[in-house]
């Protein structure tokens, strides 16, 4: 969900169709340059009430993927973990953590929240 809310900001910065844009692509091969990266943070910064500075978004990896994990990072989501306590596999190794993907109610009952109260962000 957030992937693909990401990916319809990204194609009306570079005024395209969202459906053209692969996920895993970094933003510089579509041509992003420094304003509309400008312009896409403040996108961001609207519809998810978040502020990623620009060398954090540039050091993300660089995909709409990569930038999704970010987005999802600032707000605390991830999947049935707690901040302070990651999972591990059998010999006690992080494992990766995978994102939550939120439907358009759940983002809004979030929203509501987040408004009422302050969550953990790293």
């Amino acid at each position: 969900m957030v992937a693909g809310t990401l990916a319809r900001l990204m194609a009306d910065v570079l005024h395209m169709d969202h459906q053209d844009l692969d996920h895993d692509r970094r933003l510089d091969e579509y041509g992003l340059d420094s304003l509309m990266l400008a312009e896409l943070l403040h996108s961001l910064r609207k519809r998810f009430d978040i502020g990623i500075p620009p060398l954090e978004l540039l050091r993300s990896g660089g995909t709409i993927t990569d930038v999704s994990h970010l987005v999802l990072l600032r707000l605390g989501i991830t999947a049935g973990t707690e901040p302070s306590s990651p999972p591990s596999d059998a010999r006690g190794r992080r494992k990766a953590v995978q994102p939550v993907l939120l439907d358009e109610q759940s983002w809004r009952r979030l929203r509501r929240e987040r408004s009422s109260a302050t969550l953990w962000c790293p």
